[in-house]
């Protein structure tokens, strides 16, 4: 059926490998909390993490991958962004979000 090993695996990777990666991605953003702490090299980590799942995830909506995030934040930090007067990030700018929550 291939000619090649690259064909192979290249093959393979397509049907199991990436469906897995996105899949994982999916089932660790759909959890309630992702635990991100106000410690700053901490927080950094999940931030970064997060960006990660929602790559992997393949998400492109910005209101869909602003509601993961949203979601992804501890109550405490939620209600502080929540309250802003000044610098509240708009709905469909990410890096606003990821802003204000640092």
């Amino acid at each position: 059926m291939f000619a090649t090993w690259k064909e192979f695996r290249q093959k393979f990777t397509e049907e199991f490998c990436l469906k897995n990666e996105v899949q994982m991605a999916l089932t660790k953003l759909e959890k309630k909390h992702l635990h991100i702490t106000k410690i700053e090299d901490l927080w950094m980590s999940t931030l970064m993490n997060l960006k990660d799942l929602i790559n992997q995830a393949r998400y492109s909506e910005g209101l869909t991958i602003i509601t993961k995030f949203w979601h992804g934040l501890q109550q405490d930090i939620q209600d502080l962004i929540a309250q802003l007067s000044i610098g509240c990030p708009a709905d469909d700018k990410l890096e606003d979000w990821y802003a204000a929550a640092l």
